[in-house]
């Protein structure tokens, strides 16, 4: 009966122990570990864990091309920003001559004081245009600010032609 009570025991603590298994192989001890290993608990672990490493890795992934997405859009904003900036001072170094050719024209009589008047303040109102375009070009979308350049650069071409004309009847000169 004594070899029974011996038995008895040993077995204890070890049947206690097994009831306490856990799948952490740090906190599982000798008997969590073959229990961990034969029940295949650690494999499961650590394929959930390369399952979670793969997942945040897809998600590293696409943030990193989102970020390259974003960070196009904004160089090619930034191109179109130039461009409609070189676009404003090359209308502005346009009016700026054709202010001249007015003041040439009328100092010269080439055409009627009321046509240069007229044609001057058309040049004040496109050039206060010119300005406000230039302001807001900050604040408004590119693709508006371009667009407003354009119509900009027509009025100024029409504004030109209009003055060719002028100067050409009053010399008597056909086109």
């Amino acid at each position: 009966m004594a070899t029974i009570r011996h038995w008895g025991a040993i077995i204890a603590p070890l049947v206690l122990t097994a009831c306490a298994v856990s799948d952490d192989p740090r906190a599982g001890g000798i008997i969590g570990g073959i229990s961990g290993i034969s029940s295949g608990a650690y494999d499961r672990r650590v394929q959930d864990r390369q399952d979670a490493a793969t997942s945040l890795q897809a998600e590293n992934d696409a943030l990193e091309h989102r970020v390259k997405e974003v960070q196009a859009r904004r160089e090619a904003a930034s191109k179109e920003r130039e461009s409609t900036a070189r676009q404003l001072a090359a209308l502005q170094g346009d009016l700026t001559s054709l202010k001249k050719k007015l003041a040439d024209a009328k100092q010269g009589k080439l055409a009627s004081s009321a046509t240069l008047d007229k044609l001057r303040n058309e040049l004040a109102t496109l050039e206060f245009e010119n300005r406000e375009v230039g302001a807001r070009s900050a604040t408004e979308g590119e693709a508006a600010t371009s667009q407003r350049v354009r119509e900009l650069d027509t009025k100024k071409r029409q504004l030109e032609s209009t003055l060719e004309e002028a100067m050409m009847l009053s010399t008597g000169t056909k086109r």
